[in-house]
């Protein structure tokens, strides 16, 4: 019983482990995009004023 437990529990770390490397490639991404949105948004910006 003790060695099931304790195998579920490596599952479950791994299955944690792997959602929170896809959480943070997607936070990476958003943080990428943002960016880019932000420098497209000024640079319209400035177009438009010249």
């Amino acid at each position: 019983l003790a060695d099931e437990d304790s195998t579920e529990h490596e599952f479950a770390l791994k299955t944690l482990e792997k959602r929170w490397h896809e959480l943070h490639e997607q936070i990476l991404k958003c943080e990428q995009d943002i960016e880019q949105s932000k420098f497209s948004n000024d640079l319209s910006e400035y177009v438009t004023r010249f």
